[in-house]
């Protein structure tokens, strides 16, 4: 199952991360780091989702803001 989380596509949504993520802090912001995939929490209503996304260490332009 690990495998299919480092592997998902970004823009993918998830209500739970894996077991075992660990959170990267970039910038201002938290994402999450599951075995080489990351997540960033975004809000869906009242819910909580988790998405998909590059390794914010690598985008060129940081966050809006900052």
């Amino acid at each position: 199952a690990t495998a299919a989380w480092a592997t998902a596509a970004i823009g993918s949504a998830y209500y739970h991360l894996p077991p075992g993520c660990s959170p990267y802090p970039y910038y201002t912001y938290t994402y999450y780091n599951c075995g080489g995939a990351y997540y960033q929490p975004q809000y869906e209503g009242d819910t909580v989702v988790y998405v998909t996304v590059p390794d914010p260490a690598t985008n060129p332009n940081p966050p809006p803001g900052q």
